[in-house]
C-alpha cells in the first residue's frame, strides 16, 4: 500500500526519496498555493491565450505518445478545441530532454505570475531538470501507455482523477514488460547505453558541465589544460556516437545505400578535419569544434528516430492491469493531490476529466540521487546546476520572497 502523507511531514517524503519509494501527498505544498490560480481553463487562456505550443492527437484507442503529427496552436485554440470536444493532450515541450532550459511554453510565460518555486522545498535536496504542464479532457480516460521516466517524477494534480499504475523497477519485470535494459543501477534507473550515468545524466552532458565550471574560473595554466582534455574527451564522444549511427543509418536504410555512404563521406571528412583543427589549434575554438560534431551527431539522430522509445511497453491496458495486481499497485489521484514516483518505476497513467471539462497536472522532473543518503554522488556538478537554475530564475525566486512577507504581515 503506498503512503499517503500530507505535505507538511517532510522527513516522510525524504525517506521516501532516499528508499526509492512512491508516496501520495494528500495536499499541496505551501509554495505550490500559485498553481490554485490554474483551476480553470479559462485561468489558463487569461494567463497564457496567445503562447503557441504542439498538441498531441489522442488516437482512436485512447493514448498519446503515438507518431501522429503535433498540432501547432495557441493555448487559446486549444482550450476551445477541447471544450468542443477533440481529443488532444498537451504534453512536454522540448524535443531535446539535455537542453539547459528547465521550463518551456506554456509555463515559461506564466511562471513568474505563478510565484512557484522552480526548487520546491519539500523536496530541496534533488536538482530539477524539467518542469511541464499537462492538459487534456477526456470522460471515457486516455492510457499514457506503459512505460519508465529517467527523472524522479513530482505529479502535481490541479483538475480531474488520474490513476497511476505503478511496477518497481527490476530484472525480472523487464523482461515481463518486454524491455531489454544495458543495467539497472542501484537506485532502481534503468539505462539502455553506457552513456547514461546512474544520476540520469548523460556523460556528455556532465562534461558540459564540467567544461561550464571551468570556464568560468580564473584561467590558469593548470585550468586550461584541463579545459583542453574534456574538449578532447567531449569531441571524442560526439565522433564515437557520429559512427555508431552510421551503422543505424546504413541498417535501417538499405534501399539508399548509395546516397547515404556518399552524404557520410562527406560529412566524416568535416568532422575529421574539425577533429585535425582541435589537435592543432587549443584555442577558442575548441568549444565551437566540439559542438558542431554534437550538432552533426543530432542531425544524424533525427534520421533514425522513427521507432518507439525503448522505455515503452508493448503490453496492452489490460495485461497491465493484470501485471499490475500481481507484482504492483492502483494508485488513484485526485485534484490538489501529489504523487512523488521514482525514476524508473513502470507506470500507465489513466487520466480522466471526472466531473470535470478537463484534466490538468503539473509536473517537477528531477535527477534521481544516486546516493545512500538521497543525495548525488557528483555533488559539486549538481550544485552548479542548481545554482545555474536559481540564478536564472532570480525573479521569480524574488516575486515570492515578497509574496511571503505579505502573507507574514497580514497575518
Amino acid at each position: 500500500m503506498v503512503l499517503r502523507i500530507a505535505a507538511q511531514e517532510l522527513e516522510q517524503l525524504k525517506e521516501c526519496v532516499r528508499n526509492r519509494r512512491p508516496c501520495v501527498l494528500t495536499n499541496l505544498p505551501e509554495d505550490f498555493d500559485g498553481l490554485r490560480s490554474l483551476l480553470s481553463l479559462g485561468d489558463l487562456s487569461a494567463r497564457a491565450g496567445n503562447v503557441e505550443v504542439d498538441v498531441e492527437p489522442i488516437s482512436s484507442k485512447g493514448t498519446f505518445g503515438t507518431s501522429e503529427t503535433k498540432r501547432r496552436m495557441t493555448i487559446s485554440s486549444l482550450v476551445q478545441a477541447l471544450e468542443r470536444g477533440e481529443r488532444l493532450y498537451l504534453t512536454t515541450q522540448y524535443e531535446d530532454a539535455e537542453d539547459d532550459q528547465v521550463l518551456h511554453e506554456p509555463l515559461r510565460s506564466m511562471w513568474d505570475d505563478l510565484q512557484v518555486p522552480v526548487s520546491p522545498r519539500i523536496v530541496n535536496d534533488l536538482v530539477t531538470a524539467k518542469i511541464n504542464l499537462w492538459l487534456g479532457a477526456s470522460r471515457e480516460g486516455t492510457s499514457s501507455g506503459l512505460h519508465h521516466d529517467f527523472h524522479d517524477n513530482l505529479y502535481v494534480l490541479l483538475s480531474g482523477a488520474k490513476t497511476f499504475r505503478v511496477i518497481p523497477p527490476s530484472k525480472e519485470i523487464c523482461e515481463r514488460v518486454g524491455v531489454t535494459p544495458l543495467e539497472i543501477y542501484d537506485n532502481g534507473l534503468i539505462s539502455y547505453s553506457e552513456d547514461l550515468q546512474p544520476d540520469g545524466m548523460t556523460t556528455s552532458a556532465r562534461l558540459d558541465v564540467q567544461i561550464a565550471i571551468l570556464e568560468s574560473k580564473t584561467r590558469t595554466q593548470a585550468v586550461e589544460d584541463d579545459l583542453e582534455t574534456l574538449y578532447e574527451r567531449r569531441l571524442e564522444l560526439s565522433l564515437a556516437d557520429v559512427g555508431h549511427n552510421d551503422s543505424s543509418i546504413q541498417d535501417s536504410d538499405e534501399h539508399d545505400e548509395d546516397e547515404v555512404e556518399d552524404d557520410e563521406d562527406d560529412q566524416d571528412e568535416d568532422v575529421n578535419d574539425n577533429f585535425g583543427k582541435l589537435k592543432e589549434g587549443g584555442d577558442d575554438d575548441q568549444r565551437e569544434l566540439a559542438n558542431g560534431v554534437k550538432g552533426l551527431r543530432e542531425e544524424r539522430e533525427e534520421e533514425t528516430d522513427e521507432e518507439s522509445p525503448p522505455s515503452f511497453s508493448h503490453l496492452t491496458s489490460s495485461q497491465v492491469k493484470q501485471l499490475v495486481a500481481e507484482v504492483g499497485e492502483e494508485i488513484d489521484l485526485k485534484a490538489g493531490e501529489c504523487l512523488y514516483l521514482p525514476a524508473s518505476y513502470f507506470h500507465e497513467v489513466i487520466s480522466q476529466s471526472s466531473t470535470d471539462a478537463f484534466h490538468m497536472a503539473v509536473n517537477w522532473w528531477f535527477y534521481p540521487p544516486d546516493n545512500d543518503e538521497g543525495g548525488y554522488s557528483h555533488s559539486s556538478i549538481m550544485d552548479y546546476l542548481r545554482q545555474t537554475f536559481q540564478d536564472r530564475y532570480s525573479t521569480t525566486r524574488a516575486n515570492m520572497h515578497n509574496a511571503q512577507n505579505k502573507r507574514v504581515k497580514k497575518s
